[in-house]
């Protein structure tokens, strides 16, 4: 017993603080509940800790994504999320969509740097995995990135990724190519994708990851739009959580929904269990915020000052 001691007494005495007091608390948030799908993900997030697998789809994606950066194609011109605040949710009935965001010219390095970045990219790879999806439906492709993460999981068998801009759609293209997973790039309006291609999927698609147009009216008529065709117990995934006030206000709605069996705040996304048949019982909430040093929130400006 005495030996067992000296080496947790050795063992902590090495550890750094801030990190010991990281892992006390992860390992709490696991006792107390939070599915133990999110470990994996936790332990890469505050520990780096990552299997070989995930190592290697990590390294594949990560030099496409270079080689997109030093690439010496043109810019290309992208829908950009209008300003946050454009547009109340109530205004929406059925049939009409939130307004189309402007053209923006970016240049090739900061395409492939607009997507999910290593990080991040890794969590997707990582929740599909743990999660044992199979098919995907993302707004918002990019470059194809984040696709390629989560096409990366062993799990995942098809993925629809969605991309309003013609130019960014075929750079897409060319970089899910690369992935062992089939990956449909679709060129159109996110607003015409839900209601169209979506229906053909009914019911199949069991992680659907809402990216791409960073504005709480979007994001909640996309979800409300959306989720009659996703399977129960299918993961939601919700970006830029935080890249404005704007946005926060739309998780905070979203994390209330009763059709969540539970919500978890990473700071950066919202990762959500869809689970229509659990009546009227509030969603259990986990905010991981603090535990990631993640609370910021952003302040952008949208088009106009």
């Amino acid at each position: 017993m005495s030996g067992s001691k000296s080496i947790l007494s050795r063992i902590y005495r090495r550890t750094p603080l801030p990190r010991l007091i990281s892992y006390i608390n992860y390992k709490r948030l696991l006792r107390n509940g939070l599915p133990q799908e999110f470990e994996p993900v936790l332990s890469f997030l505050i520990f780096g800790n990552l299997d070989e697998d995930g190592a290697l789809a990590s390294a594949k994606v990560e030099k496409i994504r270079h080689r997109l950066a030093v690439s010496e194609a043109p810019p290309v011109n992208i829908l950009y999320s209008p300003k946050p605040l454009s547009s109340s949710y109530q205004d929406f009935g059925e049939g009409k969509w939130p307004e189309v965001g402007q053209e923006k010219s970016f240049s090739m390095e900061k395409v492939a740097n607009t997507g999910k970045n290593k990080k991040w990219g890794t969590v997707l790879y990582l929740l599909a995995q743990e999660f044992h999806k199979t098919m995907g439906f993302e707004l918002g492709s990019c470059a194809g990135l984040s696709a390629s993460y989560l096409g990366s999981a062993p799990s995942m068998r098809k993925i629809v990724t969605v991309e309003g801009s013609a130019a960014l759609a075929d750079i897409a293209k060319t970089t899910v190519g690369e992935i062992d997973c089939d990956i449909q790039v679709m060129n159109c309006l996110f607003s015409d994708a839900i209601e169209q291609q979506l229906p053909e999927l009914d019911g199949k698609v069991d992680f659907l990851f809402i990216d791409g147009h960073h504005e709480k009216t979007a994001t909640l008529l996309y979800f409300e739009r959306a989720k009659k065709h996703v399977a129960s117990g299918a993961i939601v995934v919700f970006d830029d959580i935080s890249w404005s006030s704007d946005m926060r206000e739309a998780w905070d709605i979203l994390r209330q929904e009763n059709e969540f069996q539970f919500a978890v705040d990473f700071g950066s996304i919202g990762v959500c269990l869809y689970n229509p048949d659990r009546g009227s019982q509030r969603p259990k909430q986990w905010d991981l915020r603090k535990l990631l040093n993640n609370s910021f929130v952003g302040t952008p400006k949208g088009w106009e000052d």
